[in-house]
């Protein structure tokens, strides 16, 4: 016998957690929220429950409602926005622009990719040497 009850995605509960967290910094009841994203309370108590999964385009729409950045909500659910995703030149200066890095985490990103150029660009057989 089955209860009418959706059981709770535990990959869903980073995001959950996280949105109830913007929620009550933001003041926002769960009721309010739902008007402003056109959808229901039962939608809003889903995706806070970790029952289901809000549609990109809700995510999108929640972003912006919640003032974070985009993509912000959605790495919670394991992607980005390809659309939101910010351009740059070189890897350093997309991990400068990136919100939600520490400035720790991008110092090692950053070195572990200059480390990656010195060896990647060392001639083959100095490199062949190197190893043994």
């Amino acid at each position: 016998m089955t209860s009418g009850a959706q059981l709770v995605r535990e990959d869903l509960r980073p995001f959950a957690q996280e949105l109830v967290r913007l929620l009550a910094l933001r003041g926002l009841s769960q009721a309010h929220f739902a008007d402003l994203l056109n959808v229901s309370p039962s939608a809003i108590s889903n995706w806070t429950n970790g029952r289901q999964q809000p549609t990109r385009e809700n995510i999108t729409a929640a972003e912006d409602i919640l003032s974070v950045p985009r993509g912000h909500l959605a790495r919670y659910l394991g992607y980005l926005p390809v659309a939101e995703t910010p351009r740059a030149e070189t890897l350093p200066e997309f991990l400068e622009r990136d919100g939600q890095l520490s400035p720790h985490q991008r110092t090692v990103l950053i070195g572990v990719y200059d480390e990656f150029l010195r060896v990647a660009s060392r001639p083959k057989a100095k490199a062949r040497r190197a190893e043994r």
